[in-house]
């Protein structure tokens, strides 16, 4: 079964994806065009991911608005990967290539975190500490102000609006942080043949959050 999540920053996304791969016993694909940051762990996985050829069995994860990422695919010379294919400048626009991206896969996920703030401090504090996917104490000294608060705003509600745009085009709901880590879902996530009650325990259980 091929699974895609499509999700903003700092939603829980890192988690879901491995807890998925887990319960389907397969790979998984961590943001596979983001060269900028990722944990180096992940370098294998990503390294045998082809978009013209996907695997039978992997849960991939990318995050929207991050139409840098793709042009850095298609214009950086040094890319390891084989680009041949990738149909992202033809048109010039992110959501047509998420919608037809997405046709590649069996189940597609959308998500996002309602606490807009939640996100734009865990997203400035993993920027400040180069921590993007392991547990953390906050520290006040990261705390976004200013130009910067607003910029990092700004670019969390373009995120928002763009997948509020895809989830009409696909007719797929978005799923958000606050539910997937409460436990409401513990009954059924997203209709997958897996053992919820192990993914919740394992991956989603609010004990695991990244912020302590």
């Amino acid at each position: 079964m091929r699974v895609l999540i499509i999700s903003n920053g700092r939603t829980g996304s890192s988690n879901l994806m491995k807890g998925l791969a887990d319960e389907l016993k397969c790979h998984f694909v961590p943001e596979p065009w983001n060269f900028v940051q990722f944990n180096a762990d992940y370098e294998e996985h990503r390294r045998n991911f082809r978009y013209q050829e996907l695997d039978e069995n992997v849960v991939v994860k990318c995050i929207i608005n991050t139409q840098q990422y793709l042009g850095f695919y298609l214009w950086w010379t040094s890319c390891p990967y084989d680009v041949k294919g990738l149909d992202w400048l033809d048109n010039n626009s992110e959501l047509v290539f998420w919608s037809r991206f997405a046709k590649k896969f069996d189940r597609v996920i959308l998500l996002d975190r309602k606490d807009m703030m939640a996100k734009v401090k865990s997203a400035a504090h993993a920027q400040a500490t180069d921590n993007w996917d392991n547990p953390y104490v906050a520290q006040p000294k990261f705390e976004p102000k200013g130009q910067y608060l607003k910029e990092l705003i700004l670019k969390e509600e373009a995120g928002v609006k763009l997948l509020e745009i895809l989830s009409e085009y696909l007719n797929i709901e978005i799923t958000y942080y606050e539910d997937l880590y409460n436990g409401k879902m513990k009954d059924n996530y997203f209709d997958l043949p897996i053992d919820n009650e192990k993914l919740f325990k394992n991956y989603l259980d609010p004990k695991l959050r990244y912020r302590q």
